[in-house]
């Protein structure tokens, strides 16, 4: 089954409690394929595509507010009671911050490759990547991508995980992407204080983009964090690790 709601492309399969699955900056809705057909087993998975990227496509401004008031409107519109969330890369952003504001919405967070706010020399490279793609669109940004976010591992044993990634970021569009790009170069961190949900963490040990400390911080800070942390693995870890990241999630949810 899918759909467009609010101009959000969405997609669902399978049945029993809510997971809605929120993908990052360069992805869409199938990076979250291997776990959507696992997870459909025991869950209703719905996926989308974020505001500016895959088939919803937007020419208003970005930003993490909105990115949170879409997710929002989409568990309004699919009448999604207190769903699990899970997040990758840019999505745990939005996913934290719609637990920080709503945390009566939300039943469990699973967090891979976690992004809480990016360190000033971050946020100057992401600006940067948005100005190249503003003046030279995405596709001159999609080798030097490649060479840095999967692990060597991946590029040497995990071909499919690399034509998929290379297919998702180079079907953006290269405005979108930009303003993508800015939206969370000037991201906030969130505060989880409030929230007592169950959280789950998954590390690449391999990821540059989401060092492993990043999460191992916040199980730290977080009672009751499980965190999990893949050898070999980097960044796109749905894709790089699909079966690892899959067993992690559905040893954590609750079936």
């Amino acid at each position: 089954m899918s759909g467009v709601v609010n101009g959000l492309a969405w997609y669902e399969q399978g049945a029993g409690d809510p997971v809605v699955m929120v993908h990052g900056l360069g992805g869409t809705a199938s990076v979250w394929e291997p776990q959507a057909m696992r997870l459909a087993e025991h869950f209703r998975v719905v996926r989308y595509d974020q505001r500016g990227s895959g088939a919803s496509r937007s020419t208003e401004a970005l930003s993490i507010d909105r990115w949170v008031a879409d997710l929002g409107e989409l568990l309004d519109a699919l009448d999604l009671d207190r769903p699990h969330l899970v997040g990758h890369s840019l999505g745990t952003l939005v996913v934290q911050h719609f637990a920080a504001r709503h945390p009566e919405r939300v039943r469990s967070l699973a967090l891979l490759g976690i992004n809480r706010s990016p360190p000033e020399a971050r946020r100057a490279a992401v600006l940067q990547r948005a100005a190249e793609v503003r003046v030279d669109g995405v596709a001159s940004i999609v080798d030097s991508l490649l060479a840095v976010a999967p692990s060597r591992h991946s590029a040497r044993h995990a071909p499919a995980a690399m034509a998929a990634i290379r297919e998702m970021i180079s079907r953006q569009d290269d405005a979108s992407y930009a303003a993508s790009c800015e939206a969370m170069a000037h991201s906030t961190r969130p505060d989880l204080s409030g929230v007592d949900a169950p959280l789950l963490l998954v590390a690449g040990l391999a990821d540059t983009i989401s060092p492993p400390q990043l999460s191992r911080d916040l199980a730290a800070d977080y009672p009751g964090a499980r965190l999990v942390e893949l050898p070999d693995c980097g960044h796109w870890m749905p894709l790089e690790q699909p079966e690892p990241v899959s067993e992690a999630l559905l040893s954590f949810l609750p079936h």
